[in-house]
């Protein structure tokens, strides 16, 4: 099971990636810089999450 979904997230990205012109053609400037402060945030939650973990487990005191 693990190793069908691995297939099918790499033909998606696949396939996302041989349709990129298509994709920002139809997204346009403004669609794309939309998407890209978008993906930038969910990148930095992300990255806050990681640190918060790290320091709870290399703290122990902090996580109340």
């Amino acid at each position: 099971m693990l190793l069908a979904c691995i297939g099918i997230v790499c033909l998606v990205t696949w396939i996302a990636l041989r349709r990129a012109h298509a994709i920002a053609a139809r997204l346009g400037v403004t669609g794309l810089n939309i998407a890209t402060r978008i993906l930038g945030l969910l990148l930095a939650a992300m990255a806050v999450q990681t640190m918060a973990e790290g320091l709870k487990a290399l703290f122990p005191g902090l996580a109340h």
